[in-house]
């Protein structure tokens, strides 16, 4: 029997005690209760054993860079390195054409509320609710990303924190949603098993310094932007 999920997580890089991973849209990077064996994680622990761990989460449409574990020994000394936003992290994103100034680079903090049994995240920018309906919520929090616009709808995003949905939030924000986006502005429902809306979101370059040999680290994802896909 055939796979549900037709897409593999491509192994970059085996490096010491890691592996570094280009992982395509539409697959999660590890269970969501609801999709169990055809992860990342799972996959990838077919081939590497059974201690293969995602350092990381990227979500189920965004494609690109992670980072995966292959000793539990070591394991945690990757996790503190991401708890301690020692990783520099760069995603690209594709909007519709914008009227930035090519170049130009903002430093951009909006809020973000959870809100359960809400898949996105409210958006608050400048103390105003732009995503999500307008009634009071609490447990707003900061995320700042600095973005740059390229260019024919071309961004580079650079998270300074690591909050859930944080890029498609604030590209919403701005007024320049992420093409193929399921969840902002408009919530179109989770389609598991649909492969033909493609977020056009990847994590390109990964850079840091690792804490077991002390040497640095600089990882490009091989997916285009255009064709996550592919």
């Amino acid at each position: 029997m055939g796979r549900a999920i037709p897409f593999d997580p491509v192994v970059l890089a085996e490096d010491g005690e890691v592996l570094i991973v280009d992982k395509p849209p539409f697959l999660p990077t590890t269970s969501n209760g609801r999709i169990v064996d055809e992860t990342v994680q799972a996959l990838l622990a077919q081939r590497h054993g059974p201690e293969v761990t995602c350092i990381h989460r990227l979500d189920l449409l965004t494609s690109g860079l992670l980072i995966v574990s292959l000793n539990k020994a070591t394991r945690g000394t990757y996790q503190v390195m991401f708890q301690e936003h020692r990783v520099h992290k760069t995603y690209r994103c594709l909007t519709a054409e914008a009227d930035w100034p090519i170049g130009e680079t903002r430093t951009i903090t909006v809020e973000l509320a959870n809100v359960p049994a809400e898949r996105g995240v409210r958006v608050r920018l400048d103390g105003a609710v732009v995503h999500g309906p307008q009634d009071e919520v609490t447990g707003w929090r900061e995320a700042t990303t600095v973005v740059t616009y390229e260019g024919e709808g071309q961004w580079l995003l650079k998270p300074v924190t690591g909050r859930t949905h944080q890029l498609r939030a604030t590209m919403t924000a701005l007024g320049y949603p992420i093409i193929g986006d399921d969840t902002y502005p408009v919530d179109r429902g989770l389609k598991l098993y649909n492969f033909e809306r493609v977020l056009h979101l990847v994590a390109t370059e990964l850079e840091y310094t690792d804490p077991l040999d002390g040497g640095a680290r600089h990882w490009i994802s091989t997916r285009d932007l255009y064709d996550p896909v592919g």
